[in-house]
């Protein structure tokens, strides 16, 4: 198994594990944006964690980035955590924020070193809604 996916009412987890390719993460996207749950969802967080990213080059989160983009006109409003500790994860997760960014995405981006801590930002304002 390379990935969970946990959907809540408020988001979704997705933990990774072992070598991960691009294609890998882009079909945790697809399963995202498939599923009619993705319309009311505010958080998405990707737990690199315990994965392998050595596959992946930073040129290749242009691609999610721009799919993400897509999705960004059917639900504007996700905060998207990455969870990395990894120096090549992070430098992944870090150029997706910024091709994101580049391309004025309406979703809210952080990176985190553990799942507790990005949990809380993605929540943190689900209370005051």
């Amino acid at each position: 198994m390379l990935y969970k996916l946990t959907w809540s009412k408020a988001g979704t987890v997705a933990e990774f594990f072992g070598k991960i390719t691009l294609d890998t993460i882009l079909e945790v996207d697809q399963k995202h944006y498939n599923d009619p749950r993705f319309d009311d969802i505010r958080y998405e967080l990707y737990d690199f964690t315990q994965a392998d990213l050595s596959g992946v080059h930073v040129s290749d989160v242009q691609v999610p980035a721009a799919y993400d983009f897509g999705a960004s006109h059917i639900n504007r409003s996700i905060k998207v955590a990455s969870v990395a500790t990894d120096p090549h994860a992070i430098e992944l997760c870090e150029h997706y924020i910024s091709v994101s960014k580049g391309i004025n995405s309406s979703w809210s981006f952080a990176i985190f070193d553990d799942r507790e801590s990005a949990l809380e930002w993605c929540t943190s304002d689900l209370s005051m809604k």
